[in-house]
Order: C-alpha cells, then structure tokens, then sequence
C-alpha cells in the first residue's frame, strides 16, 4: 500500500500518476468499474516533500523564530490596462448592441 498523496512516474509512458491511479494488482474500482490501471512496480515514485504547514508559535522565542521565516502573503494580479482588478471590476459597465443603439436613436 502506497503513502497518501504520494505521486508516480509511469515507466513506460511518463505520464505522472496519483497514489489513486495506480494499484499493487493492476485493477482499480472508479465509478463503480473495475478498470485496468498501471501496477506499482511499473512506476517508479516522485520524491515530494510534506504539505505546507502554517505555524503557530507558542512562546515568545518560537515567535522570533518564524517571524524570521514568514513569507508576504501573495496578492492577486490586477490588470494591467486600468486601475481596476481584473476578476471583479469595481467601475464601468457594458456598452450597447449596435443593434439596440440604432433602435433607439430612431425613435
């Protein structure tokens, strides 16, 4: 049985695999289906090193500590054509139809 999380290198295609797509006998249950995966010793596996954890200091020294090792938040992208963000646009609105202006203009 394999670690969780733990990903593959596929030998003969290196396609790179999740522990959940491979399997010790060959077979694997998806969807109620038994299907056919890559083997374990087919594979070889990819070092990775553990999740991120966040820290929580619980004296003053193990504070001054991380503070030390504390990374700036990452900010999201904005776009460069205005001063506005890019997903959620706080000014401006949508023009008219060529269509719905001619109407209009007709009346």
């Amino acid at each position: 049985m394999s670690e969780p999380g733990r990903m593959f290198r596929h030998r003969a295609t290196g396609r790179i695999l999740h522990n959940r797509a491979v399997s010790v006998n060959g077979y694997r249950s998806h969807f109620g289906h038994v299907r056919k995966v890559p083997r374990h010793d087919a594979c070889d596996i990819i070092a990775s090193s553990r999740k991120h954890r966040y820290l929580l200091p619980l004296t003053p020294e193990m504070k001054a500590l991380i503070e030390k090792m504390r990374k700036p938040y990452i900010k999201r992208a904005t776009s460069e054509t205005s001063d506005t963000p890019g997903v959620h646009p706080g000014k401006g609105r949508a023009a008219r139809t060529v269509a719905l202006q001619s109407s209009i203009t007709s009346n």
